[in-house]
């Protein structure tokens, strides 16, 4: 009778089941209809903070441009509100000073980053390519851009009139950003907060710091605004300008006595002797050397003048930073940890903690250097199976693939790839985050790591958190400014698998190995020849011996699962240990490899305080057998063989032939296997032929698919059978 009773349980949920699937559907409908109004409303979205701050790649080809030559920009790019002739130019986004031109009728509609409009060309690079230079006898149009004593300025909506110079603080002509030479001869005070700024103003900030900003914010005059890099509407983007930087932006020259300098500007004494000086004041032609006049100011000693700051790594990367870590001058660290990004300690420094570099410039180098430039100042290169390597060494590899990798371990292993990280006790880090070809998401195209400084574009991948295997697309509708994290902001953001079949080609096509601890995201087949593609379940990735189709860490992801196999009925949930947190109803093996299965009938907590088959003060476990049919079916229904010496556990033979009479090898295989029905090791199943067995009995076997009435109507009949046969 209790059998009976829950029959009928199951066939009430089973009913409920089917009902439920009619209302998942039309919940699901409701969902896409909800979806398609959010890209509705997120597909016209902009930020307020792109004043001076786009970080966009210039893509500049003037040469491409009708009238380039010319010098022209344009006002602010309208979404939606105005109509644009072949060759407009606009600015993109406002104040940022880069300006797009169309090669077609268009509309604000369409968005700026449509492939017929050309660009980004910033404003000093159009002003270069035109030469204009400003004439007091010439009137200007509106986005004129001039060069004036060596700057370039932009004239405003207004245009100019005769005699109008460009100079700071008037509203007729803003400052062009670009290179440092720009801030030369011009006052650039320290900004505080209580400084009176006006349009075209140049400040530094913090004081030292070598950072410059200009005040772009239009009609902005004596007033109070916010700090740099801050308050976005008011200041442009920063100009960093330490010594170095100067010098390589105006000419890289050596002091020469026949000319004049004006203040802030760098040279090199004596020639080829590695010091630069920086000029204090105004400095007319014939005076001292900077070595004696104290006009100049001597501010890098030591090392050979570069345009390019990333040789004082001498071809080193560093460990990752934190505000715990005690750093001293000359070592290298990384910040954010995993971004790519590393920063030189500065002199003075020794075995202290520090603030965060990028914020602290007394105790880190202003720029950071990327793991590509500190690569290539050190030759470029290539990882070679006879070197040993050290901490923070870069090199490519495969060659021509442009995958930096560096090293985290002295003493690296010899012949051992970079790209196999899981082989070699992780000594090789990816530089950047960024995955490699050959590797894990390999089939897919990630722009990198996502940080709150990106402007993301629709359809671009990034990585999030940095090397945490996690990977989210940008949706349509963009370009999108000043964009929450991808697992907040997900009107921007939807998260994305890696691509199955292209990664594991490009991983050259990896059988699992019992041996290997694998990552995240790396897809192997099982078994060999299968087509089976499995690819882990958590970006941590798969410790060692994990059986795809097995252990379900594994997520199968292409291909039709895990050959037929013995238990081929039973949905497992592992290997029981002590630690397992376990639910009733779920199905474990115990000991390992065993065979032996038992189902949770008690859980006290989530645990059982005994293990299975052992003796119990509270029933926690019942033995359980594989389902006879089912697994002899999935087998391709094998007949036993006399000639086969040994059967593993849990597999199902029928024997004799075509008699339907099935039979369970016991749960430790059989060696030297006897005749079924003879042989003790074999276990008869229930509905044999004149068998009766506590053997449980799988009720869906013989059930077809027609329909939950009928269903419902097979599972009672089954019922009655089970209570009769119990009864006997």
């Amino acid at each position: 009778m209790r059998n009976t009773v829950c029959w009928i349980i199951v066939a009430i949920l089973a009913l409920q089941v089917s009902l439920s699937g009619l209302e998942i559907s039309n919940n699901n409908d409701f969902e896409l209809n909800e979806s398609d109004d959010e890209v509705t409303n997120f597909a016209g979205r902009q930020s307020n903070g792109m004043n001076g701050n786009s970080n966009s790649d210039s893509d500049c080809n003037l040469s491409n441009w009708p009238n380039s030559a010319d010098g022209l920009g344009g006002p602010v790019w309208q979404n939606g509100s105005a109509v644009y002739a072949a060759n407009s130019i606009v600015e993109w986004p406002a104040n940022s000073g880069e300006f797009y031109q169309t090669e077609i009728n268009t509309s604000g509609q369409e968005s700026i980053e449509e492939n017929h409009w050309l660009g980004p060309c910033t404003c000093s690079e159009i002003g270069e390519f035109g030469g204009v230079i400003w004439n007091s006898t010439m009137n200007y149009s509106p986005w004129q851009i001039v060069d004036h004593n060596g700057y370039f300025w932009i004239a405003q909506d207004a245009g100019t009139m005769a005699g109008d110079e460009p100079v700071a603080g008037t509203d007729l002509w803003v400052l062009c950003e670009g290179s440092c030479a720009s801030i030369l001869d011009i006052p650039t005070p320290v900004w505080e907060n209580s400084t009176l700024v006006t349009q075209g103003e140049v400040y530094q900030y913090p004081a030292n710091s070598g950072l410059y900003y200009t005040i772009v914010g239009v009609g902005m005059s004596n007033q109070t605004v916010g700090a740099p890099g801050v308050d976005f509407d008011a200041w442009g983007k920063a100009l960093d300008c330490d010594c170095k930087q100067i010098w390589a932006d105006t000419g890289s020259s050596s002091w020469d006595q026949s000319i004049g300098y004006v203040q802030d500007s760098v040279v090199e004494y004596p020639a080829g002797t590695n010091n630069l000086y920086q000029a204090l004041q105004d400095i007319l032609a014939g005076g001292n050397d900077p070595a004696a006049a104290p006009e100049w100011e001597l501010c890098v000693t030591g090392d050979q003048p570069s345009s390019n700051p990333c040789e004082e790594f001498n071809g080193y990367g560093g460990m990752n930073w934190d505000n715990m870590t005690l750093v001293s001058a000359g070592e290298i660290y990384q910040f954010p940890a995993g971004s790519g990004l590393f920063y030189l300690v500065s002199p003075g420094i020794y075995n202290q903690t520090v603030g965060e570099p990028g914020y602290d410039l007394d105790a880190w180098s202003e720029k950071y250097c990327e793991c590509e430039d500190i690569w290539m100042t050190a030759g470029s290169p290539v990882w070679d199976s006879n070197t040993v390597y050290n901490v923070g060494m870069m090199v490519e590899y495969p060659i021509g693939t442009g995958d930096i990798w560096m090293a985290l371990v002295s003493q690296t292993t010899t012949g051992v790839a970079p790209d196999q990280p899981f082989a070699d006790g992780n000594q090789w880090e990816l530089c950047g985050g960024e995955d490699p070809s050959g590797n894990p998401c390999a089939g897919l195209t990630v722009v990198g790591v996502w940080d709150s400084s990106i402007n993301v574009t629709s359809g671009e991948i990034y990585q999030y958190p940095a090397n945490s295997g996690i990977y989210y697309q940008v949706n349509a509708g963009g370009p999108f400014w000043s964009v929450s994290a991808p697992d907040i902001d997900m009107d921007v953001w939807s998260p994305i698998d890696c691509p199955c079949k292209e990664t594991w080609v490009a991983n050259n096509q990896p059988v699992w190995d019992a041996t290997v601890e694998y990552p995240g995201n790396y897809v192997v087949e099982w078994p060999t020849g299968t087509g089976n593609l499995y690819i882990p379940l958590e970006p941590t990735g798969v410790g060692i011996g994990a059986e795809p189709g097995v252990d379900i860490h594994w997520v199968l992801c292409s291909g039709d699962g895990p050959n037929p196999g013995p238990c081929e009925g039973i949905t497992s949930a592992g290997t029981w240990n002590s630690n397992t947190i376990i639910a009733v109803g779920e199905i474990y093996e115990y000991p390992a490899s065993s065979g032996l299965y038992f189902q949770v009938i008690y859980a006290e907590n989530g645990t059982a305080s005994t293990a299975p088959g052992e003796a119990q003060d509270n029933e926690f476990w019942e033995p359980y057998t594989c389902p006879c049919k089912s697994t002899w079916v999935a087998n391709g229904e094998p007949v036993w063989d006399n000639t086969i010496a040994f059967y593993p556990g849990n597999y199902v033979v029928e024997w004799p032939a075509n008699s339907g009479a099935l039979y369970l090898s016991e749960a430790g295989g059989i060696t030297g296997a006897g005749e079924p029905g003879i042989d003790g090791h074999w276990i008869p199943c229930e509905g044999n032929p004149g068998v009766e067995t506590d053997a449980p009995v799988d009720p869906s076997e013989g059930l077809p698919s027609i329909g939950v009435a009928l269903t419902m109507l097979g599972i009672f009949s089954a019922a009655g059978f089970i209570s009769r046969s119990t009864k006997q």
